[in-house]
C-alpha cells in the first residue's frame, strides 16, 4: 500500500498546479476574449457536460472503489478494468452519436459545439480511476504537469483575439485528448489479458448506476446553474462573470478537498478492513484540516476580493466581486461535503445515503435557480448554489453524526477561526494604507499568510506543526 503522505503530496502538487495554471491565463484570456465570449464557451460546456456525464455514469468512482478493495490483486482489477472499459466503450459511442444529432440542430455556436466532440471521444480513454484506486497519484500528477505546461504555452502562442476563441477550445479538447491516451497506454501494461468467458461487462450496470444517479444530482447544481443563467437571461456577460467567479471558487475549493482524492482509497481498505477506529480519526483529522485551510481563505477573499477582480480579470469583470464574496462560503461546505460524502459514505458503500443528499440539493438549486436567476441574474445563481450545497452538506450530516467527533473537531478548530479572523482585520487595515495595485496586492496576500501561521503556531496547532517536525526529526 502506497504512502498516504506522499500520495498527498503528490495530489497536492497536482491541485497547486490545477490552481496556478489558471491563475497565469485567465487574466490573459479574460482580457482578449472578453466576459461574452468567456460566457458562451461555459454555456457550450455546460451542455456537453450533459452528454459526458451520462456517457462515463458513474464508472470512474466506482472503479477507484473496486480497484482500491482488489489492490493486490492482478486478476481481479484485470477483470474490472477490462469490464468497465468494455461498458463505457458502448455508453459513450451510444451518447457521441445522440450529441452529433443534437448539434446538427444548433442554431448558435455551431463551430464551439462542434470541436467540443473532442470532449465526448476523451471518455473512451479516461482511466485514472485505475490509477487512483491503487493509490499510485504519481503517474498522473507527471503526466498532468506535462500537458498544463504545454497549454499554458499554447494559449499564449494561439489566443491572440476576441475571434481566437475556437482556437482556445480546440487546444483544450485536443490536449485533454492526448493526456487521457497517454494513461491510457500505461495503464494497458499494468493489467492482463482476460478471455472473453470471463468478462461480463455489465454485471456492474446496477451499481454503477446508483452511483451515477448522485452524480447526476451533482451535476444539476455544479452545472445547471450555467445553462439555466444563459436560457433565462440571454445575456453572455452574466454567464461570463458567473463563470470566472465559480471558476476561481473551484481552483480554490480544490487546495480543501485535496486530501479527499487520496484518504477515499485508503478509508475503503479501512473499512474493508474492519478498522473502524482508525477510519473515523481520519474523518475527524479531515474536517480539521478543512477548517485549517476553508476559514483563511474565506476571510482573505473577501478582504481582497475587490482589489484582485480588477487586477486579475482586467475591466468589464465588476459583478464578479459580489459573486466571489457569495460563493466562498462554498470553501467550508464543499469540504464538509467532501468528508462526509466522499470520505465517508462513498467509501463505505452507503451510497443511498450520499444519493438522496445529492438529490436534495439538485432540487433545492433547481427550485431557487428558476425565480432567483429570473430576479438577480448570476447572483441569484451564486445565492442558490451556496444553499443548494448546504443542503447537502445538512442531509450527509444527519445520516453520518454518529461516527463524526464534534467536540474533538470543534476543539482543534477554534484556533483557526482566531487566526481568520485576526488575518481579516488586518487586510481591512492595511486596505487603508495602501493604493491598490498588483504588488500591494502580493504583499497583503504574503504578510496575511504568514500573520495567520505564526498564529496558529502560538496557539498550538495540532495539524500541521506535528507532522513538521516529524519530518525534520526523520531528516
Amino acid at each position: 500500500m502506497a504512502s498516504l503522505r506522499k500520495n498527498y503530496i503528490y495530489n497536492l502538487t497536482y491541485q497547486v498546479l490545477t490552481l496556478v495554471t489558471p491563475f497565469i491565463t485567465t487574466p490573459y484570456v479574460s482580457r482578449v476574449l472578453e466576459a461574452d465570449n468567456i460566457g458562451i464557451n461555459s454555456y457550450v460546456a455546460s451542455i456537453v457536460n450533459y452528454f459526458t456525464l451520462f456517457g462515463v455514469l458513474g464508472m470512474g468512482l466506482f472503479g477507484q472503489r473496486e480497484i482500491a478493495f482488489y489492490q493486490k490483486d492482478i486478476k481481479e482489477k484485470s477483470k474490472i478494468f477490462w469490464n468497465l472499459f468494455i461498458m463505457r466503450f458502448c455508453t459513450v459511442s451510444f451518447f457521441l452519436v445522440a450529441y452529433l444529432v443534437t448539434v446538427f440542430f444548433m442554431r448558435q455556436y455551431q463551430l464551439i459545439f462542434q470541436l467540443q466532440t473532442i470532449s465526448i471521444i476523451c471518455c473512451y480513454f479516461e482511466c485514472t480511476w485505475f490509477l487512483a484506486g491503487e493509490e499510485n497519484f504519481k503517474v498522473i500528477v507527471n503526466r498532468d504537469i506535462v500537458f498544463k505546461a504545454l497549454s499554458v504555452i499554447l494559449v499564449f502562442v494561439l489566443v491572440k483575439t476576441k475571434d481566437d476563441l475556437w482556437k482556445m477550445v480546440l487546444m483544450n479538447c485536443g490536449l485533454g485528448l492526448l493526456g487521457n491516451i497517454s494513461i491510457f497506454a500505461y495503464v494497458l501494461h499494468k493489467v492482463e489479458k482476460v478471455s472473453v468467458k470471463e468478462l461480463s461487462p455489465f454485471k456492474y450496470f446496477k451499481p454503477v448506476l446508483l452511483l451515477f444517479i448522485p452524480q447526476i444530482a451533482i451535476e444539476i447544481y455544479t452545472v445547471l446553474d450555467k445553462s439555466m443563467i444563459g436560457f433565462i437571461t440571454k445575456n453572455p456577460y452574466e454567464n461570463g462573470c458567473y463563470e470566472q467567479a465559480m471558476k476561481l471558487i473551484r481552483m480554490l475549493t480544490v487546495v480543501v478537498t485535496s486530501l479527499g482524492t487520496v484518504i477515499v482509497p485508503r478509508m475503503a481498505a479501512l473499512y474493508a478492513e474492519g478498522e473502524m477506529d482508525k477510519l473515523k480519526g481520519y474523518i475527524t483529522k479531515s474536517f480539521t484540516f478543512v477548517l485549517a485551510l476553508a476559514l483563511p481563505m474565506l476571510a482573505g477573499l473577501w478582504g481582497i476580493a475587490d482589489i484582485f477582480v480588477p487586477i486579475f480579470f482586467g475591466s468589464g469583470y465588476d459583478k464578479v466581486v459580489p459573486l466571489l464574496k457569495i460563493l466562498s462560503f462554498l470553501f467550508i461546505i464543499i469540504g464538509f461535503s467532501n468528508v462526509i460524502g466522499m470520505q465517508f459514505l462513498i467509501a463505505t458503500k452507503k451510497e443511498k445515503a450520499f444519493t438522496i443528499s445529492v438529490t436534495v440539493g439538485a432540487g433545492v438549486n433547481f427550485c431557487l435557480n428558476i425565480f432567483m436567476i429570473t430576479l438577480w441574474g448570476a447572483i441569484g445563481a451564486a445565492i442558490a448554489s451556496v444553499i443548494a450545497e448546504f443542503s447537502v452538506t445538512l442531509v450527509q450530516y444527519i445520516y453520518a453524526h454518529k461516527t463524526i467527533d464534534k467536540k474533538g473537531i470543534a476543539k482543534g478548530s477554534i484556533r483557526y477561526l482566531i487566526a481568520s479572523a485576526c488575518m481579516f482585520a488586518l487586510l481591512k487595515l492595511m486596505k487603508y494604507f495602501f493604493p491598490p495595485s498588483l504588488p500591494f496586492l502580493l504583499l497583503m496576500v504574503a504578510v496575511c499568510a504568514f500573520i495567520y501561521a505564526v498564529l496558529i503556531v502560538l496557539m498550538g496547532d495540532t495539524l500541521f506543526v506535528p507532522a513538521l517536525k516529524r519530518k525534520i526529526f526523520r531528516k
